[in-house]
Order: structure tokens, then sequence, then C-alpha cells
């Protein structure tokens, strides 16, 4: 099974740390293969395109929602991407911080994690 993970490229240096973290609750499993959408980039390709398929293709989405993902075009993106698509999406936040998520994914499976908002 594919796994599709959307993150900030802020959030980059946390996100083995989330995927460590999303293993041991069984969220992942080491049998997933974790897509992440700057690893599925063809040159000459529709960049829309080509996450579009990827989500498609997953068969579920990992969102870490952060301060820099609620400012990010692409996160929102990809989300509302999942959402289309009926995708099951977990919204890994930040635990004891309080993030607005937006309005079409509020009923989705909510993850707090502490390396989500870990200061590097």
């Amino acid at each position: 099974m594919s796994v599709f993970i959307s993150y900030a490229m802020e959030d980059e240096p946390r996100i083995a740390k989330v995927i460590g973290q999303l293993k041991s609750k069984g969220i992942v499993t080491k049998n997933d293969k974790i897509i992440h959408a700057s690893d599925i980039f063809v040159t000459g390709s529709s960049i829309r395109a080509t996450v579009r398929k990827a989500i498609k293709d997953a068969s579920k989405v990992i969102v870490v929602w952060s301060g820099a993902a609620t400012d990010s075009d692409w996160v929102n993106y990809e989300a509302g991407m999942a959402e289309a698509f009926g995708k099951p999406i977990f919204m890994v936040v930040p635990k004891r911080e309080t993030l607005r998520l937006p309005r079409n994914l509020e009923n989705v499976q909510i993850v707090e994690l502490e390396t989500a908002a870990e200061k590097e």
C-alpha cells in the first residue's frame, strides 16, 4: 500500500520523526510505501497532474498540519484533493497546540504528536 504524505517544506526536518511515531501508532505500517510529493516529480510533466495521480493511487493520505502548512498552497491543494477522492485522511497536529483546520477537513481523523511541533 502507498501512503501519500503532505507537509510544508519548512517541516521537512521533522518528517522522519513524524513517520516513526505514525508507525508506532500503527497508522503507517512497515510495509507501507511513503510517497512524498518531492519524490514523484518528473521533469517536463505537470506537477498538479503528478500529485493528483499519486493521491488517487494512495491508500491513505497523511497531512502534517502546522503553522507553515496553513500558509502552504500545496498542502492545502493536496489535502483538498485527498478529500475530493474520498481518501482516508489523517491530520497530524502538534500536541497541545491549537491550529485551525480547513473547514472541509474538520471531520478527518486527528493524530496529535509531540514531534509535529518540535523546534529544531
